[in-house]
């Protein structure tokens, strides 16, 4: 309670009625080195890191709509917070795979020998 009087004895005395010599309000106020930091960064009007207000929304990077914070999935999007998303050099890995494997088959369509050992071998790797 004493806080709310920002630690002044004379408001605390006008409040309560007490007489304006009394010791009372020294029981209440209990200034330490914190209070005494905030308020000469009060003074200075600077805030301290826990006073600064959070945000609260947040900006999803993939399709940029605007989200509270206490969203676990996007609201347009629909992603989940702390989903993976491929990077242009997984996609570019996955389609050189499947770049691969069209030539690997089309190989076997037409009959190529190696292609088909590779088949072989492959499918008695499997058994």
């Amino acid at each position: 309670m004493a806080k709310k009087f920002n630690g002044s004895e004379q408001r605390m005395n006008a409040v309560f009625g007490w007489k304006t010599n009394s010791k009372t309000a020294g029981v209440y106020i209990h200034f330490d080195d914190k209070d005494r930091d905030d308020m000469v960064l009060a003074a200075e009007g600077i805030k301290r890191e826990e006073d600064i207000e959070k945000p609260k929304t947040y900006r999803c990077s993939w399709c940029k709509e605007l989200n509270p914070i206490t969203a676990k999935a996007r609201t347009k999007c629909g992603r989940i917070e702390g989903e993976e998303i491929a990077t242009a050099a997984d996609v570019s890995e996955l389609q050189r795979k499947v770049d691969n494997m069209s030539k690997f088959l089309q190989a076997i369509a037409e009959g190529d020998t190696n292609a088909m050992d590779i088949l072989k071998f492959l499918k008695k790797d499997k058994q």
